[in-house]
């Protein structure tokens, strides 16, 4: 933690979470994240582009049961989630390390979880407004990967029958349900509204792959949770609230 870190919280206070005072700072997208994520036991769960760890911190304390880990470019991010877990006491059940993404799966990773998580950056660079950001890059929200490659990534990551699940934007819908039809399994939709800000969709998809090749082409369905309560309860009530009708 550095002398301008801010000491901030998730869950109604829960979740101890250090942040760097400027930039991207979590919000509602990592807590609905973790939320999606049912509590099945022990499981290994990966957040891919942790960040200062928002939904990774989340899963840890929502799955009790559950070991989580995170991969990030920065160094200066995983440095806070380690502070942030410790500060939690979560002891062993969080790791958190630097990795670049545009590396493929590391290979300790593949094929190592029960859910791949990830909140990645949601705008490509031929779009973002580079003017105001330090050397033109905001690696939070600014594509330094493909989303097709960083897909890929996390499926690599999965193990056979298990889940990768997604918050990202509306208007890219299309492009990640391209990148998930022919490698996994039953895919998702559940639209996330918010006051102000654009709409998101969170897409679950069960990794039906393995060494052999694709088990069975993807079915895309929607669902919406329905509940206005819902989402009261998982920003600041119990925390354990499922995001799943």
């Amino acid at each position: 933690m550095t002398r301008t870190d801010t000491a901030d919280s998730l869950l109604g206070g829960r979740v101890h979470l250090l942040q760097p005072p400027a930039g991207y700072r979590a919000a509602i997208d990592p807590v609905l994240l973790a939320a999606a994520v049912p509590d099945l036991g022990a499981m290994r769960i990966l957040d891919m582009g942790c960040g200062e760890g928002g939904a990774t911190l989340c899963l840890a304390w929502r799955l009790p049961r559950a070991e989580v880990h995170g991969l990030d470019l920065r160094a200066d991010a995983i440095t806070r989630l380690r502070a942030s877990s410790a500060k939690n006491g979560f002891g062993e059940r969080v790791a958190a390390r630097v990795h670049d993404v545009s590396a493929g799966a590391p290979r300790d990773h593949q094929s190592a979880f029960d859910w791949v998580v990830s909140n990645p950056p949601y705008l490509p660079a031929e779009r973002a407004d580079r003017r105001a950001r330090c050397n033109g890059a905001d690696a939070e929200t600014v594509e330094t990967v493909p989303l097709s490659a960083w897909i890929d990534c996390m499926l690599a990551c999965a193990n056979a029958g298990g889940h990768v699940l997604l918050v990202h934007r509306a208007d890219r819908i299309d492009e990640v349900i391209s990148g998930l039809r022919d490698k996994a399994g039953d895919l998702v939709v559940v639209p996330l509204a918010r006051a102000r800000e654009a709409l998101r969709r969170c897409i679950r998809a069960w990794c039906c792959t393995n060494r052999m090749g694709l088990t069975r082409r993807a079915r895309v369905r929607s669902c919406s949770t329905g509940r206005r309560s819902t989402f009261r309860d998982l920003i600041a009530g119990s925390g354990r609230t499922s995001l799943w009708p």
